[in-house]
């Protein structure tokens, strides 16, 4: 279990020597003190320096093994330490003294199983796509420049293969120097071995890099999506958001080792350029030739593949969309004769996207024809002038040997190859940058939670809807009309109504989904929008009209990602009512659940989620319809377990009968408040209320 800790400065110091190798600046946020729980206060650090906190396990002999600086906890009070691994070792750091104890078999029994990992958010003012990988790639700048520098260096060492190829035909080869041939071959092996060692030393620190590069920016950019508003999620259809989602896994695997090395072949190849003109100016010149065609075709086929690229993606997170919707709704497609129908407009959407694509393939395909034909053409066109040339030199009226020629011939290939290769490398990376695009709406997004953000303490359970006015669109109409409402901590209130009323709508401004038009959401007479929204929500119990469990055991299912002892799991679980059922099943609390609770009843799933819900000790607790499945004896189990938690709670309700209790009722009628009171006052209104219970009873 989670401790409390009086002294917030040693888990700041701590925090800030796990970050200081990465170079991550930690802010220190006010008031923490207050938060009291040590997983709050780590997760407002965290959250004001920009940064993702994650919890591990410390298995076996961990130390032995480089798993990056770490936050550990110390003795039984789990005291904050710092894991941080030198060249000996992991060493455990006080934050408070400095001193520095080797992690071994002995003092590794000082250190909680548990740990805290951290890492980078995207920041927030990153605009451009051009950015991410320039921040990615601040921690490796040194592997980038390494690998620029053997790149180079295998350039200059492969240009040494031409020279000695006019030495030995010139030179060895006419004056019968068979010394000069032996010194010759002998320097182009080992030439060899040293381009073959620095391509081996090259590829190792590019995949290195690479993947630093790539799992940074992914996991900030996930990390990202799951911090936006939930507005956000409703500008897309659900098979386009995730066709968006899964580019950012596509770039990060198209950007890779190969594409990186391609890339520096062709960028230093071009120094052979110089070496051409060295040898010959006149030949040089039909080769530079050459080479400014295909970068012209390059160009070209960029701005072509680049505008149909973009369009035929495009096309594809649409079409993903419609199928995801197809395939969502087969039985109501079926029910409606609609079939022949959804075929004829699939059929229509897909040969757009084949017309498209087509376009792309047939840009690509000529752009690779001429970069196979280039190097050929420049070979027919050296041999042709050159051939001519090496005429003229047998009549001393040129200045061409036949091994300047044989040079000359071998850096022109080098050249043309390595250009080519840039050629199509840029041709695929087109693609990649397309989806960039498509992932440009996800990074403008907006975060919910702001970087000045107020913590909200611990709160007492009261909450306040003040003139709260709610549309989901400028445009559109108005769901919530001058809604007051005031609970106080340990109060059990519920919303009543017709459909459409929005009582789920008051749910998602009470958890912070949407922001009121007009009008406060107050927790303890704070304003939600000030404050920082993951620190209410962890003091938030919520089960939710669309809340699923989720495919796993029946301990994961209650434990989620809460830090909770085995204890607190199965008092949750008789607070809700459950504890008996989980008895008699099979494996216990160890019964696997499938993916939405198929192989269990309704009610058990509803008080899986109430246990769920219960789990964290919440000081507020929100039920939309949480009841509904349950019968009259679990009903009353339920009820009194949550009488004694002491915990507000909030319920929306349609079996009136489960309000009885409830020391505040809300009824709603087109978006406002029409009646409030107990229930027996509400019953004696002979209102709206009173209209629903006795239709109710009639039922």
């Amino acid at each position: 279990m989670s401790v409390a800790i009086s002294n917030s400065s040693a888990l700041v110091d701590a925090i800030t020597i796990v970050n200081r190798t990465t170079r991550r600046k930690i802010q220190t946020p006010e008031s923490i003190d207050d938060l009291g729980e040590i997983n709050l206060q780590i997760g407002r650090i965290a959250r004001a320096s920009g940064l993702r906190v994650r919890n591990v396990l410390l298995s076996d002999n961990w130390w032995n093994e480089d798993s990056g600086p770490m936050l550990g906890f110390f003795d039984e009070q789990r005291y904050p330490v710092a894991l941080v691994r030198s060249r000996r070792g992991y060493q455990i750091i006080d934050p408070s003294s400095g001193r520095k104890i080797p992690v071994d078999e002995e003092s590794v029994q000082h250190l909680s199983v548990d740990a805290r990992v951290f890492a980078d958010s995207l920041p927030t003012d990153i605009a451009q796509l051009s950015q991410i990988p320039l921040w990615a790639a601040k921690e490796v700048w040194p592997d980038i420049g390494f690998v620029v520098t053997l790149a180079l260096l295998t350039t200059l060492i492969g240009m040494l293969v031409p020279q000695a190829t006019a030495v030995l035909v010139d030179t060895a080869i006419p004056e019968a120097n068979l010394r000069m041939v032996l010194e010759i071959g002998l320097g182009l092996v080992a030439a060899a071995f040293g381009v073959a060692l620095l391509s081996i030393a090259q590829g190792i620190a590019t995949v290195r890099f690479s993947i630093w590069v790539n799992a940074k920016a992914q996991h900030a950019i996930f990390c990202h999506v799951l911090l936006l508003t939930a507005p956000f999620f409703r500008r897309f259809s659900g098979g386009d958001l995730l066709d968006r989602l899964m580019a950012i896994s596509q770039v990060s695997q198209e950007f890779n080792s190969t594409s990186i090395r391609s890339l520096l072949v062709g960028l230093t190849a071009s120094l052979n350029m110089g070496l051409l003109f060295y040898y010959d100016s006149r030949l040089a010149l039909i080769v530079l030739s050459l080479g400014l065609i295909v970068l012209a075709a390059t160009v070209l086929g960029f701005f072509s593949i680049h505008k149909h690229q973009r369009e035929l993606l495009d096309l594809q997170g649409s079409f993903k969309g419609f199928v995801f919707e197809i395939t969502s709704a087969v039985g109501k497609i079926r029910l409606a004769g609609a079939a022949d129908r959804i075929l004829k407009l699939w059929l229509q959407r897909y040969a757009k996207q084949v017309g498209v694509g087509l376009s792309v393939q047939q840009t690509e395909d000529s752009v690779d024809t001429l970069n196979f034909s280039v190097p050929l053409a420049g070979l027919i066109l050296v041999y042709a002038v050159g051939g001519q040339a090496l005429i003229e030199d047998g009549a001393g009226t040129s200045g061409l040997s036949l091994g300047i020629f044989l040079a000359f011939t071998t850096a022109m290939t080098t050249f043309l190859l390595g250009l080519t290769s840039l050629s199509r490398t840029t041709i695929e990376m087109l693609e990649m940058l397309a989806k960039f695009e498509r992932i440009k709406p996800i990074l403008s997004a907006e975060r919910e939670t702001k970087a000045h953000a107020v913590s909200p303490g611990i709160l007492e359970g009261r909450v306040s809807l003040r003139d709260v006015e709610f549309q989901y669109d400028a445009k559109g109409p108005v769901i919530l009309k001058k809604i007051n409402i005031e609970i106080e901590p340990g109060e059990f209130a519920a919303l009543v109504g017709p459909s459409g009323c929005g009582k789920s709508t008051i749910f998602r401004l009470l958890v912070g989904f949407e922001h009121p038009t007009e009008g406060e959401v107050l927790f303890d007479d704070q304003d939600l929008t000030q404050l920082d929204l993951g620190a209410v929500r962890s003091q938030l119990g919520c089960v939710l009209q669309s809340a699923e469990v989720t495919a796993g055991s029946i301990i994961e299912n209650i434990a989620g990602s809460s830090k909770v002892g085995i204890d607190e799991v199965w008092r949750a679980a008789g607070d809700a009512g459950l504890s008996e059922d989980i008895e008699q099943m099979p494996m216990g609390i160890h019964t696997m659940i499938s993916e939405g609770g198929g192989n269990i009843s309704g009610g058990q799933k509803q008080r899986l989620l109430i246990a769920r819900a219960l789990v964290k000790n919440p000081r507020i607790l929100l039920l939309d319809e949480a009841t509904s499945a349950l019968d009259n004896n679990t009903q009353a189990i339920v009820t009194a377990s949550l009488k004694q938690r002491n915990v507000t709670r909030i319920a929306i309700a349609h079996r009136l009968s489960t309000i009885q209790d409830a020391d505040r009722i809300f009824v709603l009628e087109n978006g406002a408040i029409c009646e409030s009171g107990t229930f027996e006052d509400l019953m004696r209104k002979d209102g709206l209320f009173a209209s629903m219970m006795s239709k109710q009873q009639a039922g």
